[in-house]
């Protein structure tokens, strides 16, 4: 049956994956060619069973639910001891379901800042909202991997089913994380160029606020700000005042420092 489901999420462009509990089902999962294993939060302390994993030398992803920093640190320590580094962990709520005030999406934060080298995700066993917010705010906190429990529908028998997420709800995760994705930007600073039209047209360039005489000297008084910035900005005025004026200068006519003189 394994063999079968994993030839037809192939077909279909998705990559199929269990959590193995026991030897036995490692091997035969191996064996089929299962390209990564994933290890629940139960076994973080079943070091045979992360090592023979590890052994495969497939991606693992591991989630830490109820564990402390210490486990997690000996689970990533036998892993690694096999020459296995790719791992993925995934912050976790170890409650079926998970009430939103239990979530502690800043796990993922803490995760980050303990693995800094490391994948983190998030496993999220809450109820779906109405807009499927809780995955994508996962995302915009670093998470790179959502686990989500699936069912075709939520009336079906079965461990899980009743708060898992229907084929609806996973449309609009899916659409809410990549939307999420590219607002997320790369956190540059600076005048992107999608704002430099708004830039122009905003900003302000400092300006004679009265007429100004040839050779009267420039007083902070004699200023103001308009836009468009196409001149002297507002941290210029240094520049500008006890300067003396080269020429007239009309009321609103943005300064230029080739229009004065010391």
């Amino acid at each position: 049956e394994y063999k079968e489901l994993f030839e037809y999420a192939d077909k279909n462009g998705i990559i199929a994956f269990s959590s193995p509990f026991d030897e036995e089902s490692n091997k035969m999962l191996h064996e089929l060619d299962m390209p990564l294993f994933k290890i629940a939060s139960c076994d973080i302390c079943n070091v045979n069973h992360l090592r023979q994993i590890a052994g495969y030398g497939k991606p693992i992803i591991l989630s830490t639910g109820a564990s402390t920093i210490a486990e997690i640190e000996e689970a990533i320590n036998a892993i690694f001891k096999e020459g296995n580094y790719k791992l993925i962990l995934l912050a976790c709520t170890l409650s079926y379901p998970t009430k939103n005030e239990d979530a502690n999406l800043a796990r993922i934060q803490t995760l980050q800042r303990l693995f800094p080298n490391m994948i983190i995700g998030f496993s999220d066993h809450t109820p779906p909202d109405q807009n499927m917010v809780i995955p994508s705010a996962a995302v915009a906190l670093g998470a790179r991997v959502i686990e989500k429990h699936y069912t075709l529908d939520r009336t079906m028998t079965g461990s899980g089913h009743f708060f898992a997420i229907n084929p609806t709800d996973l449309k609009k995760m899916v659409d809410n994380i990549r939307l999420t994705e590219k607002v997320m930007g790369n956190g540059d600073l600076g005048i992107a160029p999608s704002e430099e039209k708004a830039w122009n047209s905003a900003r302000r360039s400092i300006v004679a606020e009265v007429p100004i005489k040839a050779g009267e000297i420039v007083t902070q008084n004699m200023l103001g700000l308009k836009r468009p910035a196409t001149g002297l900005l507002g941290d210029k005025f240094h520049l500008v005042v006890g300067k003396k004026a080269i020429r007239d200068i009309s009321a609103d006519e943005q300064i230029n420092l080739d229009m004065l003189t010391d």
